[in-house]
Formats: C-alpha cells, structure tokens, sequence
C-alpha cells in the first residue's frame, strides 16, 4: 500500500490559491497512514486540475509506504517535544549549575574548620561535579542531532525514489513551464533537457537545505548559498536556450505568481467565458503591477521568485520563509484594493478567501518540506 505524498504542491485552477498543496484532508490522511497511491495524477484529479500545471516542490507525488510514513510522523513528534523538553532541562541545568558553584565559592573562602572542609562543602562540590556531568551529557545530545540525518535522507539514499522525486518534479515543472517552452519554440528533444534542467534544480536543493538546517545557518548565508546556486543555474539556462532564451525564461519565471494567480482564480470569476478571460488579464496585469511595486519597496531584485514554494531558500529558512509569504499576502491585499473597477463585490470576497487559502496551503507545505529534510533526531 501506498501513502500520499508528504507535501506535493498544485497549482490549478482550483480555488485554493496560487502554488496549493495537496487539501488538508490529504495531509490529514497523509499524518494518520490513510489513502492509497496518491500520486500525481490522483492529486490532479482531487485538486481539479483544469488546466494541468503543478508547481514543483522537492518532494512532489513522492508516494511513501504508509509504514515509513507513519514511523516518520511519530519521529517527528518525539523529535520536537524530546528537543523542547531538552532545551528546559539544559536551561534549567545552566542555572542550578551557576547558583550552586556561587554558593561553593562562597563556602570555600569562608574559615575553614580545623578538620577539613564541612559537609555542605562537600555536598555543594560534588553537586556542581554532578551538574557538569549532565552538562556534558547533554552537549553530546545535541552534537548527535546536529550530525542526525534528515527524515528524507532515507528516501534521497535510493536511488529509484531519487528517480522518481526527479521524474515528478520534471512533470510539474514542465507543466508549468510549457508556454514558455511553446513560445520559444523549443524541439522535443530541447524541451525534455530543459525540464530535466528544472527538476535537477529543484531536487539539487535537498542537499543544501538538509545542511543549512543541520547546521542552523543565518538567513543571510542562506541567501548567499542560493544566490550562487540562482546564478549558477542561470548560466545552464543560457547554455541551453542561448541569451534571447535566457531572457524569456526570467521574464517568464518573474511574471508567473501573476499568472498562475488569474488562471486559477478565472473560474470563480462571473459572465461567460469571454468575459471571465477579460477579467483574468486585467487581474494578471494587476498582479504584476504590485508585484513589481512591493519588489522595490522590499529592496528585492525584479528577477525574485514570488511563488514561495519555487523559492528554495524558503525551504531552507522559516525566517526567509515568513517574509516570501508576507510579501506575497501584501501584493494581495494591494491588487483585492484595486482590483474593485472589474471584479464585483463577490468576486471581491472569493477573491479574499483565495488569498487566505493560498498563504494557509503555502505555509503548511514549507513546513512539511522543511520538517523532513531536518535532522530526524
């Protein structure tokens, strides 16, 4: 039997907002060992994929055996209540350690009788000796965390579930780049390298976020490993497409939170079908409109990923995480403000619940990615 995927990202025409992972009812099967083969195409179905792209995220449609799965869920719950608790005790330890050492030196200067050090001296030293030990304990503890593998590592060390994570990710990708890959023209054969180009981007940050984690890097050495990987994978995409290429594809990549946003929301949109297509443009021109803005007002580049789960680093960093996701949830708010010349006050309130949704789903998914390429223990 076969397990849902543990965080597989959708883009769709469904209502649940841009880059939606798979419904809570999912992943609440997902966390009890329901459901069989949930796999991308199942997800698909259950999402109501009208148009068929799927966002690609590390982990996307890989389907786990439900036995793993639930071991891994119980690990993850020990694992956080073992380090919380931990952390108190340590704390806990630290203080008792200081206030007893305090109180041995204050013993220890005090006339000492002329049999030898009293019994509260003694008491009090082999306290602090005692303190020190589990000190020490627990500094190991800590040490075997930091060096734990992640809950992914077990999956990433097979070489057919590596296999698969890549194949599913080279179908999400493609699917959400195939206008470009149209627009450009691009031969069969020149689109199947440039899809594997982006599903080895997306599968190559495994291994750096399991180190950032394991390691607890600062959101700025986070953003300069994956600015050298951006600029790094860039220059494969020149290769590939050639400089006019290149360009198209970050014009593309830059403008696709602000098309996934209105194909996705198109549906819930009122008039006939000529009408919902009018709105959807004006709603994507919107969209890339305060997206530019709030780029400039945040210092970002033009060229920064909006769609939070095709930003890497966001796997990598709940601080840089919760930024993307406030940034996002402002363009927004800022394009529901504007947006009231062509949308109706119900559109406007549809629109409203798609925004919560889309930063709700988007959120949960980071977690769970991040959760399962973090130390395990």
């Amino acid at each position: 039997a076969l397990g849902t995927a543990l965080a597989t990202q959708a883009v769709s025409a469904a209502p649940a907002g841009l880059a939606m992972s798979i419904s809570s009812a999912a992943l609440a099967s997902a966390a009890t060992g329901g459901g069989t083969a949930l796999t991308v195409f199942k997800i698909m179905s259950m999402t109501k994929l009208k148009i068929g792209i799927i966002s690609a995220v590390v982990v996307a449609g890989v389907a786990i055996p439900v036995a793993m799965h639930q071991r891994t869920q119980a690990k993850l719950r020990a694992a956080d209540e073992a380090m919380r608790q931990q952390a108190e005790q340590v704390n806990a330890l630290a203080a008792e350690n200081e206030r007893l050492a305090q109180a041995a030196v204050q013993e220890s200067s005090a006339p000492a009788p002329a049999t030898g050090p009293s019994p509260e001296l003694l008491r009090l030293r082999g306290e602090v000796g005692r303190l020190r030990q589990e000190n020490a304990v627990a500094a190991q503890a800590a040490a075997r965390r930091t060096n734990a593998p992640s809950v992914l590592s077990g999956i990433t060390a097979n070489p057919e579930m590596m296999k698969m994570i890549r194949n599913q990710n080279k179908l999400a990708l493609g699917q959400a780049y195939k206008d470009l890959a149209a627009k450009l023209k691009l031969t069969p054969e020149q689109t199947g390298e440039f899809n594997d180009l982006l599903a080895e981007n997306a599968v190559g940050c495994i291994e750096p976020v399991t180190d950032i984690l394991r390691t607890g890097k600062s959101s700025d050495e986070v953003n300069r490993i994956f600015d050298q990987r951006d600029a790094e994978f860039l220059e494969k995409v020149r290769t590939l497409l050639g400089p006019e290429g290149l360009s198209e594809y970050q014009t593309y990549s830059r403008d696709l939170t602000s098309t996934l946003t209105a194909r996705q929301f198109e549906p819930q949109m009122t008039g006939d079908s000529e009408a919902k297509q009018v709105k959807s443009q004006q709603l994507a021109q919107l969209m890339r409109e305060e997206t530019q803005a709030a780029l400039i007002a945040a210092g970002l580049s033009a060229d920064y990923q909006t769609a939070p789960m095709l930003n890497f680093r966001n796997l990598a960093s709940e601080e840089l995480a919760e930024r993307s996701l406030t940034l996002l949830d402002g363009i927004y708010e800022r394009v529901a403000a504007r947006a009231d010349t062509f949308l109706s006050a119900d559109e406007l309130k549809k629109f409203g619940e798609f925004r919560t949704t889309a930063i709700t789903q988007n959120r949960m998914a980071l977690t769970l990615n991040r959760k399962v390429m973090a130390p395990a223990q």
